[in-house]
């Protein structure tokens, strides 16, 4: 049965008991999303550490990460994707928008590990050409340029011929070892 708004709970122990039952996002967000927020909302109040007896904090503090944990899962689902022969990408917020491309955050799982990369998604199929040579060229830098300059440049994580995926970094040091990509390319949306 999904959950309503009316279902959720009013106490602190309700609201541990129904966070303790639940094992899916759906055992306690409704698939309406504004019932779903004012649950999340509820519950949040309810489990917050800040709220929990000093002596029952480390627990409160492990069932509201779960409380959290749950709750990513169920706006993670409601994300678009766009999934290319290498990975998912799970799209966030449109950082800008060109006359050529509009750039997307997004995240993709690898080795179990969450990774954020910045999409470079062309706005008209008539300019995948020019995201194609863009690709070429970031290729030919990561192989071929001088050492020094290369944190200076995206680094590509894949393109395709259709469309393009692109991670992009804006500092001038390198990505770190910690998966945050530079820019990486899919091409594949292009109409608005």
């Amino acid at each position: 049965m999904t959950p309503t708004a009316a279902d959720a709970p009013r106490t602190r122990a309700a609201a541990r008991t129904a966070l303790s039952a639940a094992r899916r996002p759906a055992d306690l967000f409704a698939d309406d999303a504004a019932a779903a927020a004012r649950t999340h909302r509820r519950l949040a109040r309810l489990l917050h550490p800040d709220t929990a007896p000093a002596a029952e904090r480390p627990q409160a503090e492990a069932e509201f990460a779960r409380l959290d944990a749950l709750w990513q899962q169920h706006t993670a689902a409601a994300r678009p994707t766009l999934t290319t022969r290498r990975r998912t990408y799970t799209l966030g917020a449109t950082l800008a928008t060109g006359d050529l491309a509009v750039l997307r955050e997004a995240s993709y799982e690898q080795d179990g590990t969450r990774h954020r990369a910045l999409l470079k998604i062309p706005r008209a199929v008539t300019d995948n050409d020019l995201m194609e040579r863009e690709a070429q060229a970031l290729d030919r830098l990561a192989r071929h340029g001088d050492r020094r300059h290369r944190a200076y440049a995206p680094r590509l994580l894949e393109s395709t011929p259709s469309w393009s995926i692109s991670a992009t970094a804006t500092r001038a040091r390198a990505p770190s070892s910690t998966g945050s990509a530079s820019p990486g390319r899919t091409r594949r949306r292009s109409r608005r």
